[in-house]
């Protein structure tokens, strides 16, 4: 791969698109313009190109999330933290999270619809990128300037008098020059490292003379950045759904008998598809159902219940931020055991002070249950404690019932 070739989309989609060139081998841009759409392709025309759409930073919301512990029952509550910040559904959201460090997780957060969009750019223009990257997530930061072994700072600034991109310790993402100079001194602590500063035009009055660098090029800054830290540095958004495959097209030549094979075999299984869809919508109903008469248990004096799932989301929220991580992490913990050893889930009951949760479980015979209790008092994280109360068992009835009470070690 000799050179990295650089889309960066307008905010205004009747805006030019800006474009630039890097080659690796020289060490510096060996090319840089405007084009429309319609134009763009023929300037990536070249077959050595690494392409990298960058996107407006007002489109990708980077949020940071704080962990219980470093165990995956934790990271698995990070979706659902997610969802709080936001106003859409879960389904209806992209995300990317980063590593976890320090029990905190970054992710970056877009719109299904935007990444469509994005997608549908790159298949009129016929440029199979790479990356999907938002525009402040390149502006050097704090680990960059380490890595760089530059003077250390708490990240970056830049601005062209209508938007400002910002990357620290403190906030990354894009914001107006109105919100900036009301939130400066939580977005930039005076008690941290000087930031850098630029400017496309002329400096601002909110930055400060001696660090600024006034006329600055945001794609040349955002490109030498990218080429100094590596592709590993960043958080691509094509992942997940979206993640790219290899090139199919020289693929499929190589198994065209098996993918002609495959195609027959799905052929003979979509009436097999058919059936098991069907019970699946029976099986969601009853789900859902299920779920509407936990909520009514749980919370008798609501009378409205359109979504338990979301209106339970939103108690555990109200009810604070730690105890639902508790509940989360407790409930992502015990459901394996309690699925292996076939129990019933009939209620439950979660007090904040001290942390306890009780459930109402079922089962098949009184081994089964004492089984499951010294499942998760065994498991590897050791965070929880498991008793049992009271065995009971109807005398017309195999099924035992029992208490299960989780508590915090």
């Amino acid at each position: 791969m000799s050179n990295y070739f650089f889309v960066q989309l307008p905010r205004n989609p009747t805006d030019a698109l800006q474009w630039l060139r890097w080659d690796t081998k020289k060490g510096y841009l060996v090319g840089r313009g405007e084009a429309n759409r319609s134009d763009i392709a023929a300037v990536a025309e070249s077959s050595d190109n690494l392409s990298i759409l960058l996107v407006p930073g007002e489109d990708v919301r980077s949020v940071s999330v704080s962990l219980p512990n470093k165990s995956r029952a934790a990271q698995n509550t990070v979706p659902f933290q997610l969802e709080e910040h936001f106003s859409s559904p879960l389904e209806e959201l992209h995300w990317v999270s980063g590593k976890a460090r320090q029990l905190s997780v970054t992710s970056l957060v877009t719109e299904q619809q935007k990444m469509q969009q994005w997608q549908k750019f790159a298949s009129d223009t016929q440029i199979k990128f790479r990356l999907i990257l938002p525009d402040y997530s390149l502006l050097p930061g704090a680990e960059s300037s380490r890595k760089l072994k530059t003077a250390a700072t708490a990240g970056s600034a830049w601005s062209d008098g209508q938007r400002i991109l910002l990357n620290n310790s403190q906030f990354q993402g894009a914001i107006s020059p109105l919100a900036f100079a009301r939130y400066q001194a939580e977005l930039c602590p005076v008690a941290e490292q000087q930031l850098n500063y630029y400017c496309a035009a002329e400096l601002l009055g909110y930055f400060p003379k001696s660090s600024c660098r006034t006329h600055s090029d945001l794609l040349s800054l955002l490109a030498e950045n990218f080429v100094q830290r590596g592709l590993l540095s960043f958080s691509n958004l094509l992942q997940g759904q979206y993640q790219l495959s290899g090139n199919l097209s020289q693929q499929f030549k190589y198994f065209k008998g098996a993918a002609i094979a495959a195609a027959l075999l799905l052929v003979v299984g979509l009436a097999h598809y058919q059936v098991d869809s069907d019970q699946l919508a029976v099986k969601n109903q009853q789900l859902k159902q299920q779920m509407t008469a936990l909520y009514q248990q749980l919370y008798p004096r609501d009378q409205r219940i359109s979504n338990p799932h979301a209106q339970m989301r939103g108690k555990l929220k109200n009810s604070g931020a730690s105890s639902g991580q508790h509940l989360l992490s407790w409930l992502a913990q015990v459901s394996p055991i309690l699925t292996q050893q076939q129990i019933t889930l009939v209620n439950l009951k979660y007090d904040q002070q001290p942390a306890v949760l009780r459930l109402q479980i079922e089962a098949s015979d009184y081994n089964v249950l004492e089984a499951t209790a010294v499942a998760i008092n065994q498991l590897p994280e050791g965070e929880i404690s498991a008793s049992l109360g009271t065995l009971q068992k109807a005398s017309q009835s195999q099924i035992v019932t029992s208490i299960l009470t989780l508590r915090e070690n």
